[in-house]
């Protein structure tokens, strides 16, 4: 069972970008899967770097993006960025240090509420920017 899937609602209208989105909500199913199968926190801590990891190479990309084209609201969109790796990167912290026993669910809902979030009301307004500039 999936904790997440993607939908048309979803994309972005940029391949490259609905393509990180569909990686990210597979990692996330994957995490998903792999508490559901109780395994090792060793496994689960690899998964949650691996998630972390691909995010900032993600949010890179649209950043990129956003210079190449003059995006108006690629500082905002930036700090929502820098907020959500700061709470990515606590939370694989607590993992580490011992301070989560196990990773909670809470945290899976957290990722996946705050990506659908994301896409739905950020993303979404810089479609037309980025297709006005080429970028499809």
């Amino acid at each position: 069972m999936s904790l997440m899937s993607w939908s048309p609602e979803l994309s972005v209208g940029v391949q490259a970008l609905d393509d990180d989105h569909k990686k990210i909500i597979e990692m996330i199913n994957e995490l998903h899967a792999g508490m559901l199968q109780s395994r090792s926190n060793q496994v689960l801590g690899g998964i949650l770097k691996r998630l972390a990891q691909y995010t900032v190479v993600h949010f890179n990309r649209e950043e990129e993006m956003f210079v190449k084209t003059g995006y108006i609201a690629a500082v905002k969109h930036k700090r929502e960025h820098e907020k959500l790796k700061a709470q990515v990167m606590a939370e694989i912290q607590k993992f580490e240090s011992g301070t989560y026993r196990s990773l909670g669910i809470e945290t899976l809902n957290f990722l996946r509420d705050w990506l659908k979030h994301h896409i739905l009301e950020s993303d979404k307004h810089y479609t037309s920017h980025l297709n006005t500039h080429g970028i499809h």
